[in-house]
């Protein structure tokens, strides 16, 4: 068997959902890529919300279709972001001496 001679390979290999490659991506990211298509990770977070404002029908039409089939890990993530935003407040009052509006 041949050794693989690039980071993406490993991760194939290995089943990893990121690489790191050996130089930036075309928009100077050294962020991860996503295994499965290449795609820096920084790159596909502005693509999406690029797409995003570009068709909030869609979007929009896509997320409550998967909240309606996804019900119970929505309610899931909401709860615990909730959370994180409660713990989080909480911090910035006790270092605010409660003075937060």
């Amino acid at each position: 068997m041949k050794k693989p001679d690039s980071p993406r390979q490993w991760a194939l290999i290995k089943e990893e959902k990121f690489y790191y490659s050996k130089k930036p991506c075309k928009r100077g990211h050294w962020a991860p890529r996503y295994t499965s298509n290449y795609v820096c990770t920084e790159c596909h977070v502005i693509d999406a919300r690029a797409w995003t404002r570009a068709n909030p029908e869609k979007h929009l039409t896509f997320t409550k279709k998967w909240r309606a089939a996804n019900r119970e890990k929505y309610r899931e993530n909401d709860r615990i972001w909730k959370q994180a935003y409660r713990e989080a407040k909480r911090m910035i009052e006790a270092e605010n001496g409660g003075n937060e509006k």
